[in-house]
């Protein structure tokens, strides 16, 4: 009885597993005179099923998870709130009420232990010590509109728009400590991409279809990338670039509209490696290769309404897994009448309790559990 015992716990444990989940904002329309922007679906990626739709305020969609996935900060910037989820329950453990700011971006420093929040275009970037749940200034930046972070959480950008010049900085900073790097002049471009290096940063020329590399200590140009992906009328048609992500090979993943490419970090040199792009949904990196890519709520343009389109209907959510390696992208997921403005990271694991381990309700697990009951019940019966 003891041998079994023992192998029946090995089996428990060895069900225990984590799943890939996304924490999904949820903007949900049944019309227009309904708009919701209060919750959060959590979606197991590995089988698309909905786990459960946490309600969080009014105006969620910045979101964070920490570095073990086992907790989720989520904003609801109309409500000036920003809420603790416990991934491994699912229920809200803890709020922050009453900010002085909308939390329109958050995100943790590395440690864990302290999150910020901003409101965009507005001078002071607050804090959350997690340790003594104070609330203070951390940054105080005249001209402050948004920021960006490096992958690996070292560093932090702040843009920054000096209305009597007309010039936009960048103001580095580690993010460890909060503490300034250097300021850099800048061109207002769409959005900024930190390497983990933190010795360069990269951002796309919109319009001219090129994907610059530019040194940070000194603002020098590295190199330009850019790929022609079909004839035009005036030449060739570049792609345009939308999310920039780190490979372990010396090489950055630029994800364009219409496809996905490698190009070496130190030389600029790329080639096309997917016909699979993104273009300003979210996009969230799974593995070094794999993504979740969602669908913003958007409307069908109506001028005169065509039969049979429905002007109050909001295109569906639709969550996919898109795969620049193999160029697959497969739904997993979709509501109606939805969308999402997921920002921030939201892409983790969830922990699987026992009882909803779906390797216990498997037929071959069930049938040796009951033949190892009755080789135990036949042991104990010879013993006498």
């Amino acid at each position: 009885m003891k041998n079994l015992l023992v192998i029946l716990s090995l089996l428990v444990v060895n069900t225990v597993s984590f799943a890939k989940v996304a924490y999904l904002p949820l903007f949900d329309a049944h019309d227009l005179t309904n708009i919701k922007e209060d919750s959060i679906l959590v979606i197991d990626l590995d089988d698309g099923k909905l786990l459960k739709k946490i309600r969080v305020g009014n105006g969620v969609g910045a979101v964070f998870l920490n570095s073990q996935s086992d907790k989720l900060y989520a904003s609801a910037k109309d409500d000036n709130k920003i809420v603790l989820i416990e991934t491994t329950t699912l229920d809200i453990v803890q709020e922050w009420t009453g900010l002085a700011i909308k939390p329109e971006q958050i995100i943790l420093n590395k440690a864990d232990n302290v999150l910020y929040f901003s409101e965009y275009n507005h001078d002071s970037i607050y804090q959350i010590d997690l340790v003594t749940n104070q609330i203070s200034i951390a940054l105080t930046l005249p001209g402050f509109q948004r920021f960006w972070f490096s992958d690996n959480l070292d560093t932090i950008a702040f843009k920054i728009h000096d209305v009597i010049t007309g010039d936009y900085n960048l103001h580095v900073y580690d993010l460890n400590d909060m503490s300034p790097d250097f300021v850099r002049l800048v061109g207002d471009t769409y959005s900024y991409f930190i390497d983990n290096d933190g010795l360069r940063f990269y951002y796309p020329y919109f319009g001219f279809g090129r994907l610059y590399s530019y040194n940070y200590n000194d603002f020098v140009e590295n190199w330009y990338f850019s790929y022609v992906y079909a004839p035009g009328p005036l030449g060739g048609l570049n792609d345009t670039f939308a999310n920039v992500f780190p490979l372990q090979n010396n090489k950055i993943l630029a994800v364009g509209w219409h496809g996905a490419y490698e190009v070496d970090k130190d030389t600029g040199v790329g080639v096309r490696i997917s016909g699979r792009g993104n273009y300003n949904n979210p996009y969230q990196r799974i593995t070094e290769y794999t993504f979740l890519k969602a669908s913003r709520p958007e409307l069908p343009f109506c001028g005169v309404t065509p039969p049979g389109l429905d002007c109050n209907n909001y295109f569906p959510l639709q969550v996919f897994i898109q795969n620049h390696q193999t160029s697959q992208e497969v739904m997993v997921y979709e509501q109606d009448r939805a969308g999402t403005y997921a920002q921030g990271r939201y892409v983790g694991e969830k922990l699987y309790s026992v009882p909803v381990i779906p390797l216990l309700s498997t037929p071959l697990l069930l049938v040796l559990i009951m033949l190892l009951l009755v080789f135990a019940y036949k042991t104990r019966l010879s013993q006498y």
